[in-house]
């Protein structure tokens, strides 16, 4: 594809929390995806953003635990998936309408067949498709199929007692600089076992448990604001004379 719609209200809302670096690996990533039609090798994410120093690379590996689902050693991302095929979509209407010599020409005045409703020079059921102009040129990688986008969503579910994150997560936790104590995952499994109406994927439990550590992490970091105030000092009870307390009736 070598155009893509932005829908900038959802992106926004989004990716408010990101910092300049993750944003700008998230939209590298979002480019990439959208050039060649096809999720992030796992391998190649670092390359293909072109992430370089430490950072960079904890940048990518934060955004891609964020908003990309791996699968099969490729980071894919649904909302793309589905710009995608709706772009198809409109790029084989307008093949379509094309072998057909394009929209029909209007009719002379007076012609008998004005009072009819004109032909639209489309196949049935294209219509929506092709009325605005398709922005993408008739070129594209992948070949149309007939298999629905969403037929392999994951599946949501409450969390449950024994629920595990994926192999990755304690990794990408490592290189996003909030590794994982040992209280996350038993904290972060009672919190929302009380929870029953909650339900996620398993990519989006796991994004759940790094924000978790995540932020952990940043108030162990941040100390606690100074009052100015001397801290009072304990006494040492153990060594306290008491019979010097006692006075007679």
């Amino acid at each position: 594809m070598n155009y893509y719609e932005r829908h900038l209200g959802d992106f926004v809302r989004d990716t408010a929390h990101l910092s300049m670096t993750e944003d700008g690996a998230y939209n590298r990533l979002l480019d990439r995806y959208y050039a060649t039609e096809s999720g992030i090798p796992v391998d190649q994410a670092h390359r293909v953003a072109r992430a370089r120093t430490k950072e960079e690379r904890q940048a990518v590996d934060v955004v891609l635990a964020e908003f990309f689902i791996l699968s099969d050693g490729v980071w894919i991302k649904n909302r793309v998936e589905e710009e995608i095929a709706k772009a198809q979509g409109k790029i084989k209407a307008a093949q379509e309408n094309g072998k057909r010599g394009g929209r029909p020409k209007k009719e002379s005045i007076g012609s008998e067949n004005e009072t009819q409703q004109k032909p639209t020079g489309l196949l049935l059921g294209s219509e929506n498709e092709t009325q605005q102009k398709a922005h993408q040129t008739p070129d594209t990688n992948i070949k149309p199929t007939s298999q629905p986008v969403n037929a392999h969503d994951p599946e949501k579910f409450a969390m449950r007692i024994g629920w595990e994150p994926s192999a990755h997560v304690a990794d990408l936790a490592r290189q996003s600089g909030a590794p994982l104590a040992d209280g996350d995952l038993p904290e972060f499994m009672a919190h929302w076992l009380t929870e029953p109406a909650t339900k996620r994927t398993q990519a989006e439990w796991d994004k759940a448990l790094l924000q978790c550590a995540k932020h952990r992490n940043l108030r162990a970091a941040s100390p606690l604001p100074s009052t100015g105030k001397q801290p009072r000092k304990t006494e040492d009870f153990s060594k306290k004379d008491y019979g010097t307390e006692i006075r007679p009736l």
